[in-house]
């Protein structure tokens, strides 16, 4: 609806898929996303998923919640 298009990576993909099943921390979404793609929680997979979350919140997918 927005006009842009976006192209999802797998990763953006999963998290995308996984945030609207169910509300999650940044912290669990990099702990699901290990486990999901068998890889290490590292600074760069932090870095990937708080991009992923930034970009999907700049284009009106995603909102934060406070708990």
């Amino acid at each position: 609806g927005s006009g842009e298009t976006l192209l999802l990576n797998p990763l953006g993909a999963f998290l995308l898929k996984a945030v609207s099943e169910k509300p999650m921390s940044i912290d669990e979404l990099v702990q699901h996303a290990a486990s999901f793609f068998r890889t290490t929680v590292d600074e760069e997979l932090i870095q990937m998923v708080a991009t992923s979350l930034y970009t999907f919140k700049a284009k009106g997918l995603v909102v934060s919640i406070a708990s």
